[in-house]
């Protein structure tokens, strides 16, 4: 849960610094955590209510406790979140070739560098 936290709270606050900088009006955000995912937001906004149904499992079981972050995921990734924007910025001039080169939700894991050095 705190990891989906710290993702979700991380990719709106860096989004929120690019759109309010007025050089960045009109342009996609293609950098820090949106340099890994197109959707990091929605990639925390996922692992959170994941996060809350392992947490829940031994209560509960495994089936109820899957069951909102099976809906959350369904529709963030497949009727409102994604589908929505990705269709909003499919004619900006940028989006084709930040789709070809971002994952849409779960970064690649040899883009992200786990070591300080």
């Amino acid at each position: 849960m705190l990891i989906g936290l710290y993702i979700e709270s991380l990719a709106d606050f860096q989004l929120t610094s690019f759109k309010k900088n007025p050089l960045n009006k009109g342009k996609l955000i293609m950098s820090g955590l949106w340099k890994h995912s197109r959707h990091p937001n929605y990639l925390g906004e996922i692992l959170f209510w994941w996060g809350v149904g392992l947490y829940t499992v031994f209560d509960i079981g495994v089936l109820k406790a899957s069951v909102g972050p099976l809906l959350i995921t369904f529709l963030i990734t497949q009727i409102s979140g994604v589908p929505l924007l990705e269709a909003k910025y499919k004619t900006h001039p940028d989006f084709e070739e930040y789709k070809k080169t971002t994952p849409m939700l779960i970064p690649r894991l040899s883009s992200l560098r786990f070591w300080p050095f």
